[in-house]
């Protein structure tokens, strides 16, 4: 059984729609989470589905 660890990139204002991760490995899968937060609460992450493949700077493939 493989051990899944989940950090932390960024947080982001609900205005913005997407963000650029850097330092991702060239040939890797990743999957990502996103939750909400604001003062009163945060949500549980939403679980992903698939996995990306990171192939370069601007090409990503849903798995």
């Amino acid at each position: 059984r493989r051990t899944v660890s989940w950090n932390g990139i960024c947080l982001m204002s609900i205005e913005e729609r997407k963000i650029i991760v850097n330092k991702l490995i060239h040939g890797a899968k990743y999957r990502f989470r996103v939750c909400v937060e604001n003062k009163y609460w945060r949500s549980e992450p939403c679980e992903t589905v698939k996995t990306i493949l990171i192939q370069s700077p601007s090409v990503v493939k849903d798995n």
